[in-house]
């Protein structure tokens, strides 16, 4: 499906949204919510044969197929979401027009305003120039 004006302007919120994801999985992988603590009776494997008590403590059951099962759906989530950024970068850089690739880059990619792209790409402050090439962009394409 080729990529469209919205699928640029979703661009830096699927990052954040990446980003989000994965800091989940991150704290899903250390939730203490889903921990379960039991404690064994122990000794040393050489003389003095010393008994100790020795917590150990993991994933209960049905904790560790929950927790699996939502760290799946989190990571495919996140796995569509990178295809669908990669799919935009490679727009990009497959538009044959240099003037439209840095206008795309810097308004869609590194999120700038119109006014400081008018003003990066052609150094002026007028933003309509860089808003109309765009607009002419999709028009033809």
């Amino acid at each position: 499906m080729p990529i469209t004006k919205k699928d640029l302007q979703q661009y830096r919120k699927m990052q954040k949204e990446v980003a989000e994801l994965k800091g989940r999985l991150g704290r899903l992988k250390n939730k203490a919510d889903y921990l379960v603590a039991d404690s064994v009776k122990a000794s040393a494997s050489q003389v003095p044969f010393q008994e100790k008590t020795v917590t150990i403590t993991g994933l209960g059951g049905v904790h560790r197929r929950k927790a699996a099962q939502l760290e799946k759906k989190i990571t495919a989530r996140k796995d569509l979401l990178l295809d669908k950024l990669l799919e935009i970068e490679d727009f990009i850089t497959d538009v044959n027009d240099s003037e439209v690739r840095t206008i795309l880059g810097l308004r869609y990619i590194e999120g700038l305003p119109w006014r400081t792209v008018a003003q990066k790409a052609y150094g002026t402050l007028y933003e309509s120039r860089p808003r109309m090439v765009i607009k002419r962009f999709f028009e033809k394409n």
